[in-house]
């Protein structure tokens, strides 16, 4: 796992700290541990800021024990008591320690390493205190927080679903504890952004581990029978402490949903989705067909001049992919331009291009390379994890046509956009209606 990791950060480099419009220039890591004293033996969180793109290797003093972190674990490499973080985009991540059973003031330090590899003092937070105390003080702990309102909240699509179809969940939570929900009868959880690992089920009661996933995504399954379902839930905190999840608690199963007549439906999720049209339309500019408003965007990366253009300024077309972001998950309906009778093209440039899928259907990536005319024209193709990530936390997974055993996906799916790096200037061939 490890050769993976050095593989995907190299090849990264290039284009990675473009792939999301860059919101801030500062280089300067933080890490943020717990004001107050935690027992011997007991584990704590220790949060990192950063520009996201890089490592972070931290140096824990003897005793104290990393446990595990917020990142995937192809991602962390442990020497003894140095812990390297190889991030992508992950411009805030945890990761929990052992206190050691010897009261004292132990200490964590560390360096972010940037993609010229420079190296910078992470600031913030270097001490902390290990006392039979614990945190401070029980009842007389009048700053522990006990009057602060935690809102964890859930999101769930604004229209109705069709029977049988899947849709996505959204929680936001303060990050660090479990989320437990309940899904009404005829509801079925499908799958998670999480680890499986984080995941227990218990009939219709799915209990979601976290550990710093402050927004996170599970998908459902609508029953075959149209109505009115709920999803209740709670916020268990790290002091058993329970919480009501507030926000969406419904969702309506209906035959009658939108885009019924549409060619193709794009789902759009809450965050950043990588997307594309498989084949042409009448043309309109991204703000108009992915119905934006601010803060929502669109961005596509011209490889032709090296330079990002974005919302209007973007005339969606088959064959590219744009980077899309959504405050809300959105069906858009696309209707297909029958008057063109000309298989659409995208001129590849050397390097780094955005490309989408062609077609309406799954393929499997071997074939899209030959039908497009990559096939041992390109070296690397990558994808987002899942669509509607947060800023901070996105993560692309990749195929390698060399090197098959590295590769992280093997199906190019309809609507989903892709990164690829080809050896030559291409022309790529689309699809006609």
């Amino acid at each position: 796992m490890k050769t993976r990791v050095v593989i995907i950060s190299l090849v990264m480099a290039s284009f990675i700290v473009a792939l999301v419009p860059a919101t801030s220039t500062e280089s300067i890591a933080t890490r943020d541990l717990p004001d107050e004293c935690v027992a011997p033996g007991e584990e704590f969180i220790v949060t990192i800021t950063s520009p996201g793109t890089g490592q972070v290797i931290e140096n824990l003093e003897d005793g104290l024990t990393y446990v595990g972190t917020s990142l995937e674990d192809y991602q962390v490499t442990i020497s003894g008591n140095t812990i390297s973080f190889t991030i992508i985009n992950d411009k805030t991540f945890t990761y929990t320690v052992r206190a050691p059973d010897a009261e004292g003031t132990y200490h964590i330090t560390g360096i972010f390493k940037d993609l010229d590899l420079v190296e910078h003092n992470i600031e913030g937070d270097t001490e902390i205190c290990v006392s039979e105390q614990g945190h401070g003080g029980g009842e007389a702990g009048g700053e522990s927080g006990e009057g602060e309102e935690i809102v964890p909240t859930r999101d769930l699509p604004n229209e109705c679903v069709a029977p049988g179809a899947e849709f996505t969940v959204t929680i936001t939570s303060p990050g660090v504890g479990q989320v437990i929900e309940t899904l009404d009868e005829g509801l079925t959880y499908v799958d998670s952004s999480l680890g499986d690992y984080q995941v227990t089920i218990n009939d219709n009661v799915i209990t979601f581990t976290l550990a710093g996933d402050t927004t996170f995504t599970y998908t459902v399954r609508a029953p075959d029978t149209e109505g009115i379902y709920h999803i209740t839930g709670i916020f268990k905190d790290l002091d058993l402490v329970e919480h009501n999840i507030e926000g969406d608690t419904e969702i309506c199963v209906s035959e009658q949903v939108p885009c019924s007549d549409a060619d193709f439906v794009l789902h759009l999720k809450a965050g950043w989705n990588l997307v594309s049209i498989p084949k042409p339309i009448t043309p309109t500019d991204a703000v108009t067909l992915f119905n934006l408003s601010w803060p929502e965007t669109a961005y596509y990366y011209d490889a032709s001049s090296g330079k990002w253009i974005n919302d209007c300024n973007i005339i969606v077309k088959p064959c590219q992919a744009y980077w899309v972001y959504k405050t809300k998950n959105e069906d858009i309906c696309i209707y297909y331009d029958r008057s063109t009778l000309l298989p659409p093209s995208q001129q590849l440039y050397i390097g780094w291009n955005m490309i989408g899928h062609i077609d309406d259907t799954a393929w499997s990536i071997e074939d899209f390379l030959s039908v497009t005319g990559l096939e041992n024209k390109c070296s690397i193709v990558c994808t987002v994890d899942h669509q509607g990530m947060p800023h901070n936390s996105l993560k692309l997974k990749c195929y390698y046509p060399t090197a098959s055993g590295l590769s992280e996906f093997n199906t190019v799916l309809p609507g989903w956009g892709y990164w690829v790096f080809v050896k030559e200037n291409i022309l790529m061939p689309g699809t006609a209606p």
